[in-house]
């Protein structure tokens, strides 16, 4: 049985991990919305409005591992389909990261 600080240490984390989770998805959300206004400038328009929003699906992914890891690691028991959700929102996290890098640098020249 978990002593009283335990517990109370796990309710902080799960607290401050949803609040951060929760922050992430709206920037992820603002990202998506904004990348036409941050591209307009851009050489190349289409590819940096490309590459704003693979920054969004990154930012987006990190949130839901967050509460993958953290808030339901908590809540509930770990099975296999917790771990399979954990490496694939690690894998869409990767690939949207490397994208948006990869395409912001394409966009430059």
């Amino acid at each position: 049985m978990l002593s009283l600080e335990d517990r109370m240490r796990s309710r902080i984390s799960i607290f401050s991990s949803a609040v951060i989770a929760t922050v992430l998805m709206v920037m992820a959300l603002r990202m998506w919305d904004r990348a036409a206004h941050v591209a307009f400038g851009a050489d190349r328009p289409q590819i940096a409005l490309y590459a704003g929003r693979a920054a969004a699906v990154a930012t987006g992914a990190l949130a839901q591992m967050i509460v993958i890891l953290i808030v339901l690691g908590n809540l509930y028991r770990r099975r296999a389909s917790d771990m399979i959700l954990r490496v694939l929102a690690a894998v869409v996290f990767m690939v949207s990261l490397v994208s948006a890098i990869a395409l912001s640098l394409a966009a430059r020249g």
